[in-house]
């Protein structure tokens, strides 16, 4: 069965451990909406909405956040945010979704020139929906879509002013619609969700010969069983086991809101596995409380090459807890892995946090140095009284002193009229590509070598947070990464046009990608390297010991001329008998 979407329409010393931010020039106050290189310098800047206003703080060098002057007025009832490129002139566009009567939503879109309130024009859509937006490139022409669906349950496609559909697919209220590679080609299909009182479908979509025909792909996930009196929560996308495919992790709770979690099923190697949580079994777990809540958050914290789990939880108060992905050489059912409570060290809260109450936590990368951070949404201590409870934003760094090394990889949009880059960067949008797709491969050892897969951002609604680049933690390993294959969201018939690869990539890595337009076939890439704590201790290392040699050789040659300087000073006073 297919279906034709036409859519017209981002050298510090040794301090191991966390360590707790300096006191930021801007308090950061409201809810997070988005997050989005919004001035394309190459760090990650919040969308912050507090009121009835949104409001852009932008990430300087040292971690700090900086506001400036785009306010745009959205009115209230605002649940989530989107940065995308909606017309395709490589400048930072807002999608802005609002709560509506009877569980319905309403949407506008902000097409942006500059990051001014003056410089952003809002659309309006008339419609209203049943579900929250989400941006995906259905055509893949490096312009951001919107799909979604009518109030009367019909499928929606819009980009601009025009809109045309196909045959709508069902879907589940309260699943964010997700665009993100699972059958392994690195272009991402497009998934909508159902789930009747035993069963959970995942309705996967993929394209066919063109950027605008997709078919649905039955046999890319099987059906899900669930046991009566049990309940879903928000599936996560990564690639868990490090075999170079992306696996789907649902969670399993005990109650519709998803505060107790009773296990993972994950779809790994074509099948669901149980995989066990048994440290938060009894656990009062705080999730985003929707018809499908958002339970966990992933990302690799701690660049071991395994995404990791970032839940909050209730016992004597409202904390973040990392659940590590570790092997598990106990685990029945095959398991493989199992997400194991990391308590050492810490994460250790600043003092105004832990006198609040944090409402959400989620993975984000201060500074751009590969290390993931944690941002912290929460109500303070002197508003917990009020009505409104206004939340305030804060972080816990994390400084990584150990040995371990990663890779990031950003794949910018291909939408990129002449003179779009920026001023800091002089190629390509500087737009996260929704989709875009990036897997590598790296030996490790004589008989194993390491993989990894991840897409950019695939999914944009319901506060899910997914981070607008590739980060792939390398372990311990200083070895070079042999490959690197970047995925942009299109047909995976023009192999050239859809596929780029690089070779032998040193770790500490940023990777800057820029795909050709339309049918082009030339790839623009740029490499920032960033020396780890490994090597500068090498360094320091070899200049030691070379030093010491130094030292070694320079005593020797003075000792050894003394000693010369000695034996022709007796060699002269010296009485020769031979001359008498």
């Amino acid at each position: 069965m297919t279906v034709l979407l036409l859519c017209l329409l981002l050298f510090l010393p040794y301090s191991p451990g966390y360590e707790i931010g300096a006191e930021q020039e801007t308090k950061l106050r409201g809810s997070v909406c988005a997050y989005g290189d919004m001035n394309r310098d190459l760090y990650t800047d919040l969308l912050i909405y507090e009121n009835t206003k949104l409001k852009l703080y932008t990430q300087t060098e040292e971690g700090g956040f900086e506001k400036t002057s785009m306010t745009l007025e959205v009115g209230r009832d605002v649940v989530s945010c989107a940065v995308g490129d909606f017309n395709g002139d490589a400048l930072p566009d807002v999608l802005v979704i609002q709560k509506s009567k009877n569980l319905t939503y309403k949407a506008i879109v902000f097409t942006c020139t500059d990051i001014t309130t003056s410089g952003c024009s809002p659309y309006k859509f008339e419609e209203t929906f049943s579900d929250q937006l989400a941006i995906v490139d259905v055509d893949g022409d490096g312009k951001s879509d919107l799909l979604g669906f009518l109030q009367d349950g019909s499928f929606f496609c819009r980009l601009g002013t025009s809109q045309n559909g196909g045959e709508p697919p069902k879907f589940l209220r309260g699943f964010p619609i997700s665009f993100v590679d699972v059958t392994g080609d690195l272009s991402s299909e497009i998934i909508f969700a159902k789930l009747n009182e035993s069963t959970f479908t995942l309705d996967v979509w993929s394209r066919t010969v063109s950027n605008t025909l997709w078919k649905r792909n039955s046999n890319a996930v099987k059906k899900l069983d669930i046991e009566k009196g049990r309940f879903v929560g928000v599936p996560l996308f990564a690639d868990f086991d490090a075999d170079g495919y992306t696996d789907i992790a649902v969670p399993i709770c005990t109650d519709r809101i998803c505060s107790k979690v009773d296990s993972i099923q994950m779809w790994v190697n074509h099948n669901w596995r149980l995989c066990t949580i048994s440290t938060l079994q009894g656990s009062n777990i705080i999730s985003s409380n929707q018809p499908v809540s958002v339970v966990f958050r992933v990302g690799d914290f701690t660049l071991d090459g395994y995404p990791d789990l970032l839940v909050l939880v209730n016992k004597t108060q409202q904390s973040p807890m990392i659940l590590e992905n570790t092997e598990c050489t106990e685990c029945i059912n095959n398991e493989g892995r199992a997400f194991t409570l990391r308590t050492s060290p810490r994460l250790i809260q600043p003092a105004e946090v832990s006198l609040g109450i944090i409402q959400m936590a989620s993975f984000f990368d201060l500074k751009e140095d590969g290390t993931l951070d944690v941002l912290l949404e929460y109500v303070a201590a002197e508003d917990k009284e009020k009505k409104n409870k206004p939340t305030t934003i804060d972080f816990i760094r994390y400084s990584d002193g150990g040995d371990t090394t990663f890779l990031k990889v950003e794949v910018f949009s291909s939408s990129c009229p002449p003179g779009c880059g920026s001023e800091k960067i002089k190629i390509g949008s500087g737009i996260a590509w929704h989709g875009a797709c990036v897997s590598y491969n790296m030996t490790v050892s004589r008989r194993h070598e390491q993989r990894g897969t991840q897409c950019q951002m695939p999914q944009t609604t319901h506060r899910t947070f997914y981070a607008p680049f590739a980060l792939f933690g390398l372990g311990r390993s200083p070895n070079f990464v042999d490959y690197v294959h970047v995925g942009s969201p299109r047909s995976a018939v023009k192999v050239d046009n859809q596929r780029y690869s690089l070779k032998q990539l040193v770790p500490n890595s940023r990777v800057i990608v820029v795909p050709p337009q339309g049918d082009g076939i030339y790839w623009q890439s740029r490499l920032y390297v960033t020396p780890s704590a490994l090597i500068i201790q090498s360094l320091i290392v070899l200049i030691s010991v070379c030093s010491i040699l130094l030292m070694i050789i320079a005593i020797l040659h003075i000792r050894e001329r003394r000693i010369d300087k000695q034996e022709r000073q007796a060699q002269s006073h010296r009485f020769h008998f031979d001359a008498m």
